[in-house]
């Protein structure tokens, strides 16, 4: 299976990423109390912006009928962690094959995505507003695909 060898890889490419994050992680010194809280405060708003606009892309696909296939995929699952932790994590699965782990740490989001093209990519976003405009640019290459399918 073509697609299942790949996926494959890409998950050994995540797993081998994260490693390396928690080797980094772990050689930096702890932060002043100050510093941490200030990043702390800094993710809870972003995640807040990001929450928001995924509410508005979903939205806006619903309004669009944007589908992928023969029904819509548009999904979010958010790690439970506690509001004191770091960082935030959730999948975002737009459609059967196209799928985003997406981090949020202090003021930065990072989104690790497998999609249906084989294609596995890392992207970074210092905003909401840049993460929004990448899953919605995503979203409009799903349609233009599904649209091309179907004549």
């Amino acid at each position: 299976n073509r697609r299942g060898g790949t996926f494959s890889t890409a998950v050994a490419q995540t797993q081998a990423t994260l490693k390396q994050n928690e080797k980094l992680l772990s050689m930096i010194k702890p932060p002043c109390i100050l510093q941490s809280c200030v990043g702390l405060g800094t993710k809870v708003i972003l995640e807040r912006k990001v929450r928001k606009a995924l509410k508005r892309l979903m939205i806006w696909q619903k309004r669009r009928k944007i589908v992928s296939g023969s029904e819509n995929h548009f999904k979010v699952e958010w790690l439970p962690l506690s509001l004191s932790d770091p960082y935030s994590r959730f999948a975002l699965s737009l459609n059967a094959y196209d799928v985003m782990d997406v981090n949020i740490f202090a003021n930065k989001i990072s989104v690790t995505s497998f999609g249906e093209d084989s294609v596995f990519q890392v992207v970074h976003f210092g905003s909401s507003e840049e993460f929004e405009l990448f899953v919605k640019n995503k979203l409009q290459r799903l349609e233009g695909m599904s649209n091309g399918s179907n004549k």
